[in-house]
């Protein structure tokens, strides 16, 4: 069993009780704070109230001191007392855990011998079962032999009842003697004068014993079958002796293995007994260690019961203390609300250069790449013309005429050694298909003259005509137009990085549409930088140079309001 009971700790006591000291916190809130030279006259309002309510405030803050004292402070939870009481159960626990691993690993050895046993047993029987199923295989052979040997036996009785029915109807138990008769009813016929009704008489008898005849023979073949089945019945019967001593052979071996089925099992039973025994010792141990854990709950409660009463002790305080810090803070945080306004009124007049330049700089790139594929293919272009210009040979009088022959539908084909014959061929093709291919190169070639004259569209996102006209440049609408743009652009980045940046440039610029988001690139990690020349009267200088760093997002925000 674990022991995360007893491991359990309570939660971290919360920090003494600091009383808060009014003194200090007055004179902090009472003193004054530099205020800006131009200062507006809602910052003047709001210092005024500030300072009307800090009476107030203090009275709150005295009335919540006293609130504080007031409440009873319970005993402080102690716990070294509660460690001191724990020690002699964590004790008592780490000699029950020694005991429950011994007996536990004195578990895993018995449930390995278990195991081994399992698997022998598992064998054992396996090898049981295959003795049976041989033993029974040899079985079924000796029946088969027996049912065989009686089979022979039933179909012999049966042919000694059919000898005894044919013998019952015969005159004669002999085939010699019917041969006898046979040759005396022929000499008869032969030698003596006779009727036509007495020799009949006498060749139905012959008639009658020939077929006694043909009975004896089929008799015969019947004791020639009986004989057969006695030779295969003596060698069946040895046969089955054979197989009976095979069958007692199993039967042996099967009775031997379930002898050892047996022993294993009975080895099996005295391992369950040793394992039962360890967990009855378990189990006891078990049961003291959940008593312990009982009186170890029971300390936890006083202690968690003690610490509760306390931490809402603390609770309470710290409410308290938290209403005061917050009295405290709020003149401060209403001077802090005066610089805001300060700050925001100055940003109102500020509008960074840094969005143009970026706009401009987007442009460009989106620009360029179109630019550079034209120039590409209006350089190839020249090239291929040039090279074949000059690979091109001159055609000859004869080529002259044939490509005129061709032109007009019909020329002149002239074999060798063929006296003069003509032969026209017609180069019509159909008239759908050499249209369809007419058109098909008009279309490449035009493509081609529109890419290299740079007579082709741009198709240009409704952003950037946007950021465009929000830069009051004209979009390009071809390929050609191009680098005026580019050119316009980059003379405005040149204009932006050398203008001054002071209030008079600002008031002079008319309120614009705010360029789109999607193509400035997001950059409010950084911080720009502007300097603004300020007149000052009291000491008669010329001029006083302010410094402001301020994040891009602001001043989107200050150029839409």
């Amino acid at each position: 069993m674990s022991t995360k009971k007893a491991e359990k700790k309570p939660k971290e006591e919360k920090p003494k009780e600091e009383k808060p000291k009014e003194e200090k916190s007055t004179k902090k809130t009472a003193a004054p704070t530099k205020k800006p030279t131009t200062q507006t006259k809602k910052g003047k309002q709001a210092d005024k109230e500030v300072k009307e309510e800090e009476t107030q405030t203090r009275k709150e803050i005295r009335e919540l001191n006293k609130q504080l004292k007031s409440i009873p402070k319970p005993p402080k939870p102690n716990r070294s007392e509660l460690e001191d009481s724990l020690k002699p159960l964590y004790e008592k626990l780490e000699n029950i855990h020694k005991k429950i691993n011994e007996l536990s690993k004195q578990q895993e050895e018995i449930r390995k011998r278990h195991t081994s046993i399992l698997d022998e047993k598992k064998l054992a029987f396996e090898k049981l079962k295959q003795l049976n199923d041989d033993l029974k295989a040899e079985r079924d052979k000796k029946t088969k032999i027996a049912d065989k040997i009686k089979s022979i036996k039933e179909s012999r009785k049966k042919k000694y009842e059919e000898i005894d029915k044919l013998k019952s109807k015969l005159e004669f138990r002999d085939v010699k003697k019917i041969d006898i008769e046979i040759r005396k009813i022929e000499t008869k016929i032969e030698q003596q004068t006779l009727n036509l009704s007495q020799e009949k008489d006498l060749v139905t008898k012959t008639k009658q014993l020939r077929a006694m005849k043909s009975q004896f023979s089929e008799i015969d073949a019947i004791y020639k079958q009986i004989d057969e089945d006695k030779d295969t019945n003596s060698a069946l019967y040895k046969k089955l002796k054979e197989q009976e001593k095979i069958v007692n052979q199993a039967k042996e071996k099967r009775d031997a293995q379930r002898e050892n089925v047996n022993a294993t099992l009975q080895k099996r039973d005295a391992i369950n007994k040793e394992f039962d025994a360890i967990k009855s010792k378990i189990d006891e141990f078990l049961k003291q260690d959940e008593q312990i854990h009982k009186q170890q709950d029971d300390i936890y409660h006083k202690y968690n019961e003690s610490k509760k009463n306390f931490g809402n002790y603390l609770d309470k305080s710290g409410d308290l203390r938290q209403k005061i810090q917050e009295k405290l803070k709020q003149e401060d945080e209403e001077l802090e609300k005066l610089r805001q306004l300060e700050k925001e009124q100055d940003m109102k007049l500020m509008v960074p250069w840094e969005n143009e330049i970026n706009l401009c700089r987007n442009l460009i790139n989106f620009l360029t790449p179109k630019v550079q594929s034209y120039l590409s293919k209006q350089n190839k272009t020249t090239q291929q013309k040039k090279e074949v210009k000059e690979t091109k040979p001159k055609p000859t009088e004869k080529q002259d005429d044939l490509s005129k022959q061709i032109q007009e539908g019909e020329f002149t084909v002239h074999k060798k050694d063929v006296s003069n014959r003509k032969f026209s061929y017609s180069n019509k093709k159909q008239p759908q298909k050499q249209a369809r291919q007419k058109k098909q190169k008009k279309q490449k070639k035009q493509n081609t003259k529109k890419a290299v004259d740079g007579d082709s569209t741009i198709t240009i996102p409704i952003a950037m005509l946007k950021d465009f006209e929000f830069l009051q440049i004209d979009p390009p609408l071809f390929i050609k137009s191009i680098p005026e743009t580019l050119n316009k652009l980059k003379e405005k980045i040149k204009y932006y990085e050398n203008t001054p940046f002071n209030l008079e440039t600002l008031s002079q610029t008319p309120d614009q549409e705010t360029p789109s988001n999607e193509n400035i690139q997001k950059e409010t990690s950084k911080k720009v930088q502007v300097q603004i020349d300020i007149p000052q009267h009291d000491n008669q200088k010329p001029h006083a140079v302010l410094k402001i760093e301020f994040s891009p997002s602001v001043a989107e925000e200050s150029q839409k309001k």
